[in-house]
């Protein structure tokens, strides 16, 4: 995996194309998408766990949070502290993590990722609030270079994991993003 993306980086540079984005356009609209999501659930002293941060693309779009960004790709985590030096990003694989967040983003990784529902389940057990994650709907797109998943597969994994209440966000493009909550609507 990280040979993959460092091949992409050495290749394409770090922009859209070493992160498997077939455009810009399409990366920035995915942002903006997560954006009004993250607004919605995100308290200015909720903790966010950013899984998979690359270069901290997604820090314009959160609202005031406590932030850390992780990466399995040492030149995407060099750039991200470049790129916001006030702060924490680590080079490390989420397996590694044992501290809690109250929020957990995995964006843009499932499609890559061998094994995603090992990242999944390591995520659910250390976000306090909820995971929200992106997936690549298989009757959206085919390519066979990607994972790609279908969205009953996906809502009964999150159950089976305990999920409480689960939101699903289709997009109009490849992408459909999930808001899984540990927490029901009722509490």
């Amino acid at each position: 995996m990280v040979s993959a993306y460092r091949e992409n980086i050495d290749t394409h540079g770090l922009g859209h194309k070493a992160f498997f984005y077939l455009s810009e356009g399409t990366h920035a609209a995915r942002l903006s998408q997560f954006s009004s999501i993250l607004h919605s659930i995100i308290k200015a002293n909720d903790s966010v766990l950013d899984v998979g941060c690359g270069i901290g693309d997604v820090i314009p779009y959160l609202p005031p949070c406590v932030y850390k960004g992780i990466d399995i790709v040492r030149e995407c985590v060099e750039k991200a502290r470049k790129r916001y030096s006030d702060l924490t990003f680590s080079c490390m694989n989420v397996t590694d993590v044992t501290e809690q967040h109250d929020w957990i983003i995995i964006l843009g990784i499932t499609g890559t990722a061998p094994m995603p529902e090992v990242i999944i389940k390591k995520t659910w057990e250390l976000a306090r609030k909820g995971i929200v994650v992106d997936f690549l709907d298989s009757q959206k797109v085919q390519r066979n270079e990607l994972n790609t998943y279908k969205m009953g597969a996906c809502t009964e994994f999150f159950l089976d994991m305990g999920a409480q209440r689960i939101e699903l966000y289709r997009t109009r493009n490849s992408w459909n993003i999930y808001l899984v909550h540990k927490q029901s609507l009722w509490i």
